[in-house]
């Protein structure tokens, strides 16, 4: 943390969080990045492979309901 908020925060090992002297807890969590583009995912969809975990269920339904990417005219370059 900056040195002008480390007097306001507290840390908790048992609880891997700061907690501030309001009462708020700063938690952070660890993340997973995925290097996704929207060139994959046309792609992927062009060459019959899956989007699922790309992208949300309603996006892959979207897609699939309005034919998108899988012709000559996809608007892909």
């Amino acid at each position: 943390l900056p040195v002008a908020m480390r007097g306001e925060f507290c840390y908790s090992a048992a609880a891997r969080s700061f907690r501030h002297s309001s009462g708020h807890m700063l938690i952070f969590l660890q993340e997973t990045r995925l290097d996704i583009s929207s060139t994959t995912i046309r792609d992927n969809v062009a060459g019959g492979k899956s989007i699922r975990y790309l992208v949300p269920d309603r996006v892959i339904d979207y897609i699939t309901t309005h034919g998108l990417y899988c012709g000559p005219n996809d608007g892909s370059p």
